[in-house]
């Protein structure tokens, strides 16, 4: 496989999510196998092996993963009789254009999400004491929070939101958070009759990219033999 057609993993991977990005919506494709109740999955199965997808399933912080990530919901049950291996390289997102993603190891995430906020105005934790120099100075009550000692202008004081809101409510959230390896699924094996869920967070996608295709090649454990290859077909709309 050639390496231009592949992302390769290192033990640094750089992310930078900009704020107006808009993020491809995936769904399932024609043809793939949904899932009852269960809003944007689909399922495949081989070999007592069955690994249900759901895209757009990230409820959590950073609330806009999405903008830096392409995360998915996985979840794998093995109905086989043998242990089975899960190893990030063995998953793949690829593109009609035959470019394939792997998942990031959730520990060598860097980068940030920019998030948006409904209010322009935050309090801190603490006020702060104010170092700039000042003579006959009266802050606005917007600012007051965040500083000890200054006395406020006590007259009506209207906030220009158009000015404001281009900067207050937008703030960094480094990756990865806390959240994110805490739901994250790790390396391991799933015993037989076993099953694991959570996430697996794949490269942000091309906005030109129409399909994906969620791919898993599992193998047992210990003899390391392929047991399943998973197919599981998702557009973008």
């Amino acid at each position: 496989m050639a390496a231009t057609n592949i992302q390769r993993i290192g033990l640094l991977v750089i992310l930078l999510a900009l704020g107006g990005c808009a993020p491809l919506q995936l769904r399932p494709a024609p043809g793939a196998q949904l899932v009852t109740d269960l809003p944007l999955a689909a399922s495949d199965q081989q070999a007592g092996v069955q690994v249900t997808v759901q895209a757009e399933a990230w409820r959590g912080n950073p609330e806009h993963l999405d903008r830096a990530l392409t995360p998915f919901k996985v979840t794998i049950d093995n109905g086989s009789d043998d242990p089975l291996r899960i190893c990030y390289e063995d998953f793949v997102l690829e593109t009609g254009r035959s470019i394939q993603h792997l998942p990031l190891p959730p520990l060598h995430i860097r980068g940030e999400v920019i998030e948006l906020a409904d209010s322009p105005v935050y309090l801190p934790r603490y006020a702060i004491v104010p170092r700039f120099t000042h003579r006959g100075f009266l802050v606005s009550r917007w600012y007051l929070p965040y500083y000890s000692g200054l006395t406020p202008w006590d007259y009506p004081w209207a906030i220009n939101h158009a000015y404001y809101d281009i900067y207050y409510p937008r703030w960094a959230v480094k990756l990865p958070t806390e959240e994110m390896i805490a739901r994250a699924i790790p390396e391991g094996v799933i015993e037989p009759g076993g099953k694991v869920s959570g996430f697996l967070y794949f490269p942000a996608l091309e906005n030109d990219v129409s399909r994906v295709t969620f791919m898993a090649n599992l193998s047992t454990a210990q003899k390391e033999e392929l047991l399943a290859t998973i197919r599981v077909p998702f557009e973008a709309g």
